[in-house]
């Protein structure tokens, strides 16, 4: 990402996939390890800064889904069968958890609407005049749009977040399995995921509170983003499942 190579996107994307493969694979202590090793390496090589927000919004809260899939009591004595932590509590801890920390880190950084659409605006406007292109689009002509955009970014940020989680953590999973090293049963995911019903209440509120000016309306809608991906993502299971059978 700092360098601005093609992969470095990708990359940060997919930081949180390591974690995953290890905390699944080796246990929570690997997992713990292995959060320490990223925060270390990223203070040492690009910043203190970077390293506890990778620590706290990636590597974190990746470790965390790890050890839950992870969780489970024997059902006999020699410890052969498994009662393992259910899916569903699972995917609500990182509905929950992707928004606390999206909200985290915007208190933390900070973000204005008008100043970061302003700034954009300015950015696209010297772009465009340094292209020397006739009918370049003025400030004014852009910052309806460019608001319309930054209001709408807490419930893109919260929905994007929760996918790109989930997908790391199914596919860390999926490579642990192929190792051996998975010692979780086969979730059925279509059939088992899920959210629970008070969940539907927290989406309600935060999107009529999503409407309002300020923080709480920031807030409210990163909090809409992502429950509202969560059922959206339930809902696919579901539709899955209905086709499936047919």
């Amino acid at each position: 990402v700092t360098s601005g190579g093609a992969l470095g996107t990708p990359l940060f994307f997919m930081s949180a996939l390591p974690i995953a493969i290890v905390t699944i694979g080796w246990g929570t202590l690997a997992g713990i390890a292995a959060v320490l090793a990223g925060l270390v390496g990223l203070w040492a090589f690009v910043s203190w800064k970077a390293a506890l927000l990778h620590a706290l919004v990636i590597a974190g809260p990746m470790a965390f889904y790890g050890y839950l899939v992870g969780l489970g009591r024997p059902l006999d004595a020699e410890g052969r069968n498994f009662e393992w932590y259910p899916l569903g509590r699972i995917f609500t801890a990182m509905v929950l958890i992707t928004a606390a920390t999206i909200v985290g880190v915007g208190v933390v950084i900070g973000f204005n609407i008008e100043a970061t659409a302003s700034d954009v605006a300015d950015l696209l406007v010297a772009m465009g005049q340094a292209s020397g292109e006739l009918g370049a689009p003025t400030r004014e002509d852009l910052m309806p749009a460019l608001l319309l955009y930054m209001r709408l970014m807490p419930f893109a940020l919260g929905m994007f977040w929760l996918v790109l989680t989930a997908f790391n953590l199914w596919l860390g999973g999926r490579i642990v399995r192929l190792s051996g090293r998975l010692k979780r049963g086969d979730d059925l995911i279509a059939e088992t995921l899920s959210l629970p019903m008070w969940m539907a209440g927290v989406f309600v509120a935060a999107a009529l509170l999503a409407g309002l000016d300020g923080s709480l309306g920031l807030i409210a809608g990163v909090v809409a983003g992502a429950a509202g991906m969560g059922f959206a993502m339930v809902g696919f299971a579901v539709l899955h499942v209905f086709v499936r059978g047919n």
